[in-house]
């Protein structure tokens, strides 16, 4: 996976056999590569796991760099819980700035669920949907988009704001 800032392309190599992958960054203009992170270990991609839908994903805002190791889509059929996604905030510089995927509140253990990642100007963006709720029972109130500033997670913030909730 790769991902372009300021003539810099950012990007991937998973090792499937030691599970590990690493971040490099290839200068365009001065044709020369840096190694950012190397044979970070990962806890869910296996050679069992990886395909097209969860592979390492790499992606910026312009002023972080994040990675995914199951991709920036899931869904509970793909994985056994939310502890099982490797979630990763880097600077360009390559220092780790946040390691664990961000708790939104919802119970990844469990019931039917899905999400979305994606990151925009410093804030990230999960859209969740529980799909053990049934439109018959009562109100969805845990589906809907959330947003936390990228700056308050990686400072100790688990405080998302429900953007939308989610229509059927």
């Amino acid at each position: 996976s790769f991902t372009v800032n300021n003539g810099i392309i950012y990007y991937t190599v998973a090792d499937r056999k030691n599970n590990t992958f690493s971040l490099y960054a290839y200068d365009v203009e001065k044709s020369n590569v840096t190694t950012l992170a190397q044979n970070v270990k990962q806890k869910f991609v296996d050679g069992k796991y990886v395909g097209d839908t969860n592979k390492v994903t790499v992606m910026t805002d312009r002023q972080y760099i994040y990675i995914c190791t199951s991709g920036n889509y899931r869904r509970n059929d793909q994985l056994a819980s939310g502890d099982d996604i490797d979630f990763y905030i880097y600077d360009f510089d390559g220092k780790e700035l946040l390691h664990g995927f961000p708790d939104t509140g919802h119970d990844l253990s469990t019931g039917e669920w899905e999400y979305s990642f994606s990151a925009l100007d410093g804030d990230i963006y999960i859209r969740f949907v529980d799909g053990s709720f049934s439109p018959y029972e009562e109100e969805d109130k845990l589906s809907g988009t959330y947003m936390i500033k990228t700056e308050d997670l990686v400072n100790g913030g688990t405080e998302w704001t429900k953007l939308y909730k989610a229509i059927n």
